[in-house]
């Protein structure tokens, strides 16, 4: 168990950090990924992992094939685990709880994943225990999320998925048959609907993996966090080191370059990337032409914005 006072001290961190990178450090404090990862394990209730009853969007079903793949799951599990689930309770105010797959609860910490789901058919649980990483292989994993250069730890704050490559090559994702099963029942079609919901919250709860994996998350953060407030007081220092000490220096000095042009945003889809695929014309490639178009305007909204925000000459 994480102490009180080792919380109130993070929490008294990323307020720091806000202080000095208010964007990034508001992102860490409100996260409620980095918050899980904080306190080293997570459990959800029906209503909290209720999403996972609605998992839609093209960037989520790539992450799912992804996680299934690196587990390797048994082929008929997995070909079972990517099927169409039943009717949903949006699709019908008729449609009763009893009629479709749905997550109950979920328990994660170190090592230890458990899922309880239920569909017509019944309740089950499913209790996956993995082989902890070795020393070496956490601190590998520990030290290159709180250093690696394109920020992986921030865009966990924000719930995405860990680049695919870091996953492998840290290799994060325990293969099936290194896996203790423990299951309420065995049966193939119970067995692969826990199997869905397992890459599911995965998916949606980034954080999760590093927890099962037993990762010390209160330790990245603060060397994260640290390892950003050292370089931004190093590159203070270098600014006000290079600054002229006398009045006379200062205006003795050569002009000031021109300002550059802002960097081009990079934009994602944004809340497109989630949408279903619209069934608002009898083909399917005129319903995904309709979606595309939707994400192109999400992704050059903001650069318009700043086309617009820039000062003309």
């Amino acid at each position: 168990m994480i102490k009180m006072s080792t919380l109130t001290t993070l929490e008294t961190l990323l307020a720091q950090f806000e202080l000095h990178e208010p964007e990034m450090g508001r992102e860490f404090r409100l996260s409620p990924h980095i918050l899980m990862l904080g306190l080293g394990r997570n459990e959800l209730t029906a209503w909290e992992a209720s999403q996972l009853n609605y998992f839609y969007g093209p960037t989520n079903a790539a992450h799912f094939e992804f996680l299934l793949n690196a587990l390797r799951v048994p082929p008929a599990l997995a070909a079972k685990a990517v099927q169409t689930t039943g009717p949903l309770p949006s699709q019908g105010w008729q449609t009763s709880m009893a009629t479709y797959d749905r997550i109950e609860r979920i328990r994660v910490s170190p090592v230890e994943y458990e899922l309880r789901y239920a569909n017509k058919n019944g309740h089950y649980q499913l209790r996956l225990i993995a082989v902890p990483p070795t020393d070496e292989q956490r601190s590998a994993i520990e030290q290159g999320l709180a250093a690696a250069p394109e920020l992986p730890l921030r865009a966990l704050a924000r719930g995405t998925p860990l680049p695919h490559v870091l996953q492998q090559t840290w290799n994060l994702i325990p293969a099936w048959e290194t896996l203790t099963v423990s299951a309420s029942t065995k049966t193939p079609d119970a067995l692969a609907l826990g199997v869905r919901f397992l890459c599911r919250a995965l998916t949606l709860y980034p954080a999760h993996l590093l927890l099962w994996r037993g990762v010390n998350g209160e330790a990245v953060i603060r060397a994260f966090v640290e390892n950003r407030l050292h370089q931004r007081q190093a590159d203070f220092s270098a600014v006000t080191a290079a600054l002229p000490a006398t009045p006379a220096e200062f205006w003795a000095a050569p002009a000031l370059p021109d300002i550059p042009p802002p960097p081009a945003i990079q934009s994602d889809p944004g809340l497109s990337a989630h949408l279903p695929l619209p069934s608002l014309w009898p083909k399917a490639e005129e319903n995904r032409l309709f979606l595309d178009t939707v994400q192109k305007v999400y992704k050059n909204v903001p650069k318009k914005v700043l086309k617009l925000s820039q000062p003309k000459r």
